[in-house]
């Protein structure tokens, strides 16, 4: 079921060209419920009537969203599979970047990238991945210098801990 609603959800963005939008909102709508755990279960409190829950999730959502995100987190409270919203947008992700090329893309440098080299790594990306780009930037001075690129289900270690990591290991592996 919850793979039909996804799929059905991937659709109907990309038949209106708006899965940049609606993918981006439903992980917004992901990372909001991860900071406050609770609103999922208290969702799907079956003690509440689910008109009632349904009428919460709308006044939280209207305009705040993109009207298909609104709907599929409506379709899945209805059907109690609200509650497995992560694997739900994990699903939505990994199939909007199957049929419809977007791509979540997580940068993670050790400073800000400047406008000049987002630009061309955004460049570089189009042309190895194709498709659309959502572009996430994290700042972690552990990886020491260089980036990683994560989308998806691929990761590239292009990370100064990342070699070093690598060159622990393959010292490891000789002694």
């Amino acid at each position: 079921m919850m793979e039909q609603i996804a799929r059905a959800l991937v659709e109907v963005a990309q038949t209106k060209h708006e899965i940049p939008v609606v993918m981006r909102d439903l992980l917004r709508v992901h990372e909001a419920m991860a900071i406050v755990p609770h609103s999922l279960s208290d969702l799907q409190e079956m003690a509440v009537p689910l008109e009632q829950r349904q009428t919460a999730l709308q006044q939280a959502l209207t305009r705040r969203v993109h009207p298909f995100v609104l709907h599929t987190l409506l379709i899945l409270q209805r059907e109690r599979l609200l509650i497995k919203l992560e694997a739900f947008v994990q699903l939505a992700l990994r199939l909007a970047a199957q049929q419809a090329k977007h791509h979540i893309i997580y940068i993670t440098t050790t400073r800000a990238l400047v406008e000049k080299d987002r630009d061309a790594l955004v460049r570089v990306l189009r042309k190895v991945l194709g498709g659309t780009h959502e572009l996430y930037e994290r700042v972690d001075a552990r990886i020491l210098g260089g980036l990683i690129l994560e989308t998806n289900d691929q990761r590239f270690d292009a990370s100064t801990r990342g070699k070093l990591e690598q060159l622990k290991a393959s010292l490891y592996a000789a002694a």
